[in-house]
């Protein structure tokens, strides 16, 4: 779904009482650290949207290109459809991330713009895997959004599967 329509969605969801819970990430090689997160994060709310990262922005801050890990694994459109079949998630929206490092002024810009449109009352972040949580925050003050946080250890991540299948792949 692109932002305006998920925008509009959002709006009409508020209009019904409903909270809407935000949150963000490639969601690559999809696994139960993901699920775990998922599942707390609509604890929190009545309706959760997930923005699923651009290729560009995988392919920029995820992986390690000399080391042979190229990002992300799956393209976008497979990682919303993904993501989607999780009962959890209500909304996916599929970010238009500028190929920009986390954190920088290009790519906050992009960020900022996204959670000020669709306004969500919840942002929710995992303190544990998520470095951004000061720059999340900031974001959930500037529009008056609670900042929802956890600590949830995964029991894996993409970059150690994707590590353990290309290990396994150069013994073969």
């Amino acid at each position: 779904m692109n932002l305006d329509t998920l925008a509009a969605r959002v709006k009409e969801l508020k209009e019904l009482g409903k909270v809407i819970g935000y949150i963000e990430g490639v969601w690559d090689i999809y696994h139960d650290g993901y699920v775990d997160f998922i599942e707390f994060a609509k604890s929190q709310c009545d309706v959760l949207v997930v923005l699923v990262a651009s290729d560009d922005y995988a392919k920029t801050n995820k992986g390690n290109l000399e080391k042979g890990d190229v990002r992300p694994i799956f393209n976008q459109k497979r990682r919303c459809r993904v993501i989607a079949k999780n009962e959890d998630v209500s909304l996916v929206l599929e970010g238009e991330n500028p190929p920009a490092k986390f954190g920088t002024e290009k790519y906050e810009d992009y960020m900022r713009f996204v959670t000020q449109t669709i306004k969500p009352d919840k942002i929710i972040v995992n303190t544990i895997t998520d470095a951004g949580t000061e720059i999340k925050r900031a974001r959930a003050t500037a529009i008056d959004a609670e900042f929802v946080t956890c600590e949830i250890e995964p029991p894996t991540s993409t970059s150690k599967i994707a590590n353990d299948l290309m290990r396994l792949d150069n013994t073969l």
